[in-house]
């Protein structure tokens, strides 16, 4: 099999894990409501002069829940980052130095992309369209 084709499989692998991880050992709904309640806030904020009561206690608010979905959120990202830290190794350690992309220019004096560069886009490319599909069937995202 090809670099490209596994990066492929591994990047869709890591991303289903990281995502499936995210939806069940966090309240999603909770999560995208605390979301919600942020952007309330900030337009109200910005209306706001800096030095007023109000705009203290709206500030103060945002911060209890940008806190709160801190926390909501450690849970998975404690539970993903073993598995990702041993799947950087085992791909550093097969594909180091691997052309994997070819590019039509040069990229910080190279001409290729690398297995971290591969990785990354297409992680980032099937992280999209997994949220997608997950906050359409199981969720709610605005």
């Amino acid at each position: 099999m090809n670099a490209f084709l596994e990066l492929v499989l591994i990047s869709l692998s890591v991303s289903l894990f990281s995502q499936g991880a995210y939806f069940l050992f966090s309240d999603v709904k909770k999560v995208s409501a605390y979301r919600n309640r942020i952007k309330e806030i900030s337009t109200k904020i910005r209306k706001l002069d800096p030095s007023s009561d109000e705009y203290k206690s709206l500030f103060n608010e945002q911060l209890k829940i940008n806190s709160q979905i801190m926390r909501m959120n450690m849970k998975p990202m404690i539970i993903t980052t073993l598995p990702l830290i041993l799947v950087f190794m085992f791909l550093n350690k097969r594909y180091a130095g691997i052309e994997v992309i070819p590019l039509p220019f040069s990229l910080f004096g190279k001409t290729y992309l690398g297995w971290l560069g591969t990785y990354i886009i297409l992680s980032l490319f099937f992280t999209s369209i997994i949220q997608k599909i997950l906050f359409k069937y199981l969720g709610e995202r605005n």
